[in-house]
């Protein structure tokens, strides 16, 4: 039996007795008082009127306290909650099936207390990242159409100018992606192909960064054919070995090994560094978080969100395991 049920049951026994404990102190009371005239008199209509009365009173008030007083205050905190005041906690109590309502309520109102902090942390940190390309393109333009600068000025500054453009559009098209994955509960994973030289074109791709950078790879790359979303995997693997580019330190090694292990297709890439602490480490997934900010300015820390997006979509799973100034590694695990 529920336990508002219960309690239910209990309010009606201990109305009940009460409702019949009235009448016999009233008949005690009587006396000898002749029965056929007791119940043919006034009296005995006052005594039943001001027993029905105590019993629905007793009944009504007894409910309004277990149950009406409890819905209405959800109630009302369900009417702020719609005009957007999250800062509510209504107070719990007892043990029954409106205790957990109300209990549930103070959780969704902490969630999206959480969830408007979170709104707000957004539009800033977009303001900020749009913001910056933007007013560098319009500084550097408004220099060059003054016509005080010399040709070589001219060069660099619309070299600025075509710089900050291609940030504004990866920071439009990864903000899409994710406007994208948010919106897709399910993703199509039906293509068959060698993720292993899909790996490869994506090393190769990156060739300048890391030869610039003067990076010695060292890989260790099986064969692996799967069949999955080829478009999102590229992503991951772009995403993931940029980033580690970006983390390494110059003349260092950066190594990079794939394998099966069962029914799993494993991804690991370390590189050497000043490594992430174990407070970075708890936000690095999160949109707009970058680490090191001062030495990765140009990052958007977006990058790491959408990949770890990514592979919740596909099944799969990313940890991290890093030693501040040793290294860092990634490790992707993907269904095969």
């Amino acid at each position: 039996m529920k336990k508002l049920s219960a309690k239910i049951i209990i309010i009606i026994i201990i109305v009940f007795g009460v409702s019949t404990i009235i009448p016999r102190i009233i008949l005690t009371s009587m006396g000898d008082f002749p029965e056929q005239e007791f119940f043919s008199s006034p009296l005995f209509l006052v005594g039943m009127f001001v027993t029905a009365f105590l019993t629905l009173s007793l009944f009504g008030l007894a409910i309004k306290y277990v149950i009406i007083d409890r819905i209405r205050s959800l109630s009302l905190a369900t009417k702020q909650i719609a005009l957007g005041n999250f800062e509510l906690n209504i107070k719990s109590k007892g043990n029954d099936e409106l205790t957990s309502l109300t209990q549930d309520f103070n959780k969704m109102a902490q969630e999206l207390r959480a969830n408007e902090y979170l709104n707000k942390e957004f539009v800033r940190n977009f303001s900020h990242e749009f913001k910056t390309p933007i007013s560098a393109i319009k500084g550097y333009a408004e220099l060059i159409s003054s016509g005080d600068l010399t040709d070589k000025e001219i060069v660099e500054y619309s070299k600025i100018i075509a710089s900050e453009s291609t940030r504004l559009t990866h920071l439009s098209k990864s903000l899409l992606q994710l406007s994208i994955l948010d919106s897709t509960s399910i993703v199509k994973a039906n293509e068959k192909f060698n993720m292993s030289e899909q790996i490869r074109s994506v090393i190769q791709m990156l060739q300048l960064m890391w030869e610039e950078k003067g990076l010695e790879l060292n890989l260790d790359i099986q064969e692996i054919y799967t069949t999955t979303n080829k478009e999102l995997t590229y992503q991951i693997w772009k995403n993931i070995i940029e980033n580690a580019i970006n983390y390494s330190q110059k003349n260092q090694k950066l190594d990079i090994t794939v394998k099966q292990e069962e029914k799993q297709i494993i991804f690991e890439i370390t590189n050497y560094g000043l490594g992430i602490s174990l407070e970075d480490q708890k936000h690095i997934y999160e949109l707009f978080y970058v680490v090191e900010k001062s030495r990765h300015q140009t990052s958007s820390g977006i990058g790491l969100a959408i990949t770890k997006k990514i592979i919740d979509k596909l099944n799969g799973d990313i940890h991290i395991d890093s030693q501040e100034n040793e290294y860092t590694t990634f490790k992707v695990s993907l269904p095969i």
